[in-house]
Formats: structure tokens, sequence, C-alpha cells
């Protein structure tokens, strides 16, 4: 094996492993408290459209990465729409937006242009869950995991996009781990207290799906 499929491998290993850490804390504290479904919405609408780009770029690992993460995403859009009462059809329409304007972009004008548009995408999707860090009243819904696997994602798959000259994936990884990155320290001086939510945030518990923690 090279160094670039390695390097593509590590990504995948890295990648799958963003969703069950949020997973597995939805289940275990049945608490969304610090969960963006905007972030959730585009997570579920990349997923899709990179599949649709690693079919198309023929990249097995890109393939299996979005499709065991697209399994997670939705077990997870599943708990939130369940455990927050929102309309399925709804909730998931704009996902579908985002899906039909990333592929038809990627079919048309190429990876490059796709991976303009994923950037957009990503930043949507990491600064929503950024928004949720910094006015959420409570951030125990949020795995830490899931940020330090999102973060490690995204090295990863820089690395393996400037070895093989993939203009997408660089575009999207170099602005979706900057985020990461924020959203990471973020979260971690909430739960240390140093940083704190606006004042009339911090009786919100609407996310709350169980006893207190």
């Amino acid at each position: 094996m090279s160094t670039t499929e390695a390097l593509g491998w590590a990504a995948v290993v890295a990648s799958t492993s963003i969703g069950l850490p949020q997973l597995i804390r939805l289940f275990r504290i049945r608490n969304t408290a610090g969960m963006s479904l905007l972030t959730w919405q585009v997570i579920l609408a990349n997923n899709v459209s990179w599949l649709s780009h690693g079919i198309i770029i023929r990249a097995p690992n890109m393939i299996t990465m979005n499709s065991i993460c697209l399994l997670q995403t939705t077990a997870i859009m599943t708990v939130i729409i369940r455990h927050r009462q929102l309309r399925a059809v709804p909730t998931v329409l704009p996902s579908a937006l985002i899906i039909l304007a990333m592929v038809g972009t990627d079919l048309n004008f190429g990876s490059a242009s796709f991976g303009m548009v994923a950037i957009v995408a990503v930043l949507v999707a990491n600064g929503g869950q950024s928004v949720r860090l910094v006015r959420s009243a409570s951030v125990k819904g949020v795995a830490p995991g899931y940020l330090i696997a999102t973060l490690m994602a995204a090295m990863l798959w820089l690395s393996w996009a400037f070895a093989v000259h993939e203009p997408g994936t660089m575009v999207q990884t170099i602005a979706g781990g900057t985020v990461a990155l924020f959203n990471l320290v973020w979260w971690s001086l909430r739960r240390l207290g140093v940083a704190r939510p606006p004042a009339s945030r911090r009786t919100d518990n609407r996310y709350r799906l169980g006893p207190a923690d």
C-alpha cells in the first residue's frame, strides 16, 4: 500500500468515527443540548453529496467513508426529529435541496467548483454548531469525541488531497478544519466554565430528553 493510499484509508477510519461518539452520547445521556439541527441537516446532505463525488472520481476510500457516515447521520437525525417532536419531511427538505445543488455542481462544473460549493456547506454546518456552542444554555449533549474526530478527519483528508492533487477536497477540508478547531476549543472553554452563554440562554432546557445529568 502506498503512502497516499494509507493516508486515504486513515482518513476513512477517522471520518467514519465522527458520528459514532455523538450517537452513543445521545442514547447514553438522552440530551441534545448544544446540538445544532442545522449542522446535522447539512452533514446529511454532505454525506450524500460526497458519496456521489467519490463515485464520480472513483475513490473507494471516499465511497466507503460516506456510506458509513450516512448511516450514522441518518440515525442521529432520526433521534433529533423524534425527541424534538419535529415533522420529518420539512426537517429533511433542506438537506435534499443542498444535495441537488452540490451534486448538480459536481456533474456540470467539475471537482473544483464542487469544492467551492462544499466549502459553503461545511462552513454552514460547522458554523451552525459554533453558534449553538456559543449560545446554548448547556453543551452537555455535544460529544467531545465528535468534535475531536471532526478535526482529525479534516487534517487527514487535507493530507490525502495534497498527495493526490484533489482540489475539491483541499478547499473543503481547509475551511472545515479551521471551524472544527474553533468548535473544539470553545466546547472545552464551556465545559471548563471559562466561557459562558448569553444571560438570556442560561435557563434554556428545551433540548433535555431525560433527567438532569
